[in-house]
């Protein structure tokens, strides 16, 4: 009868500060890992992360095409050369590299959702379910850029229509703190990945769960 009332309390705060040690430690670990140079990562991830967000571009770009190509400058950090093409035969590109743009963020959420202890089956569709949405959020950032590339040259790249909208104040304006929030300000570069481990991860419930582990 006492042990049932002492659990309905809750944890105390002495264990939610063990239980939170214990997962930022394992999550720092997992993080360290992932960001080390194994050899063959950077490369493999720099593939993946250009097919991956040419399909996704492919969807939401209606006015011309998106392709993403390898590009190995030495000294350079960028290794991915995007280049916008539109239909009236203008162009114009961007140096993207994936390290930073993609697989950092994908390492904030993987080290997160892998210290995160939970049932292992729970645990295989959280991560399959976030770095969904994370690559979304990666090919929303992407599309961000060539927003404004495509706002800057809409005297050579687009007419009509088209270049009158883009060239409405409401739009630069909105373009404009879309880039201050979401590409310019780092915490909520990092904060994005956070939330969306929150979201699949963690349940109401679960802390004292791992409260009594």
């Amino acid at each position: 009868m006492l042990d049932r009332a002492v659990d309905s309390l809750g944890p105390t705060a002495g264990e939610v500060v063990k239980v939170g040690l214990r997962f930022v430690a394992s999550a720092a670990l997992v993080f360290a890992l992932l960001m080390a140079p194994w050899p063959g990562l950077e490369r493999g991830f720099a593939v993946l992360f250009r097919t991956s967000n040419e399909i996704a571009l492919a969807l939401f770009w209606a006015g011309g095409s998106v392709t993403l190509e390898a590009h190995a400058v030495p000294g350079e950090a960028a290794d991915t050369y995007v280049r916008v093409t539109e239909h009236g035969g203008a162009a114009w590109y961007a140096l993207v590299e994936s390290r930073g743009a993609g697989y950092l963020p994908l390492a904030v959420f993987a080290a997160l959702a892998l210290a995160t202890p939970i049932p292992r089956r729970r645990k295989l569709w959280a991560l399959a379910r976030g770095a969904l949405c994370v690559q979304l959020y990666i090919s929303f950032l992407l599309w961000i850029n060539l927003l404004e590339g495509l706002t800057n040259h809409v005297p050579r790249c687009t007419t009509g229509d088209h270049a009158a909208w883009l060239e409405a104040p409401w739009w630069r304006e909105g373009l404009h703190t879309a880039i201050v929030v979401f590409r310019l300000d780092p915490s909520v570069f990092v904060a994005a990945p956070v939330l969306i481990w929150l979201l699949v991860s963690v349940r109401p419930g679960d802390l004292r769960t791992w409260a009594r582990a």
